[in-house]
């Protein structure tokens, strides 16, 4: 099983937390679990997100969501919670990046969530957002996946200098790159490369950095 503290420092050895949980560093290459070079900066990952996901087995008879206690304090759910839907509509940046700081999540300087953004409740120490990237009206950022037979959970890298559209879900174990645009009602489901424009259901790279159209994988 990789986990993911593992996964998250050796898939991007450029990413490192600073201070108050500050996320700097460039999301700009991509290294596998064995530590070998990976995709280059500007090019889709071959690897699956699910790769990166640490898995918990469901109780028996049970889908999920019924054993979420075990994984994880009603306290902590409850404070994240309460903090989060405060964020979600408080007008002042500075107090939503201090009070995301507060719960876990690593927050670069002069990221701007915008009105309604919706992070994981459960694992918010999981979410990775660089400096000066901007998360759109309603978006959601999900870190885990209660399913019938088991809950996943992985990190969310959001590169430096991004920006998700509004009404955009991105799933746990996703990179986004440094400059990447994504754009309004997206599923982001897989690694974005750095400085593409992508979107789509599920999101796909759709121009390059000079806006040159993209072949789909």
């Amino acid at each position: 099983m990789v986990t993911v503290t593992t996964w998250q420092y050796r898939v991007y050895p450029e990413l490192e937390m600073g201070k108050r949980g500050k996320a700097r560093g460039a999301v700009t290459a991509l290294q596998d679990t064995h530590g070998q070079e990976g995709t280059p900066a500007g090019r889709p990952s071959t690897s699956s997100r699910t790769e990166h996901l640490t898995r918990f087995p469901a109780p028996a008879g049970e889908n999920s969501l019924w054993g979420w206690r075990a994984r994880v304090p009603a306290w902590r759910v409850i404070r994240n919670f309460l903090v989060i839907f405060v964020c979600r509509y408080l007008p002042s940046l500075r107090w939503k990046i201090r009070l995301y700081r507060m719960i876990g999540v690593k927050v670069g300087a002069k990221v701007s969530p915008g009105l309604g953004a919706m992070l994981d409740i459960f694992f918010p120490e999981l979410i990775h957002i660089g400096d000066n990237s901007i998360l759109g009206y309603n978006s959601v950022i999900l870190a885990h996946e209660f399913l019938v037979k088991e809950l996943r959970t992985g990190p969310v890298v959001i590169g430096r200098d991004v920006v998700i559209g509004a009404h955009c879900t991105i799933l746990p174990g996703v990179v986004i790159g440094d400059g990447a645009v994504i754009s309004a009602q997206s599923l982001v489901n897989s690694d974005i490369p750095p400085h593409v424009l992508a979107g789509g259901v599920p999101a796909r790279p759709l121009l390059d950095a000079h806006g040159t159209p993209l072949s789909p994988s």
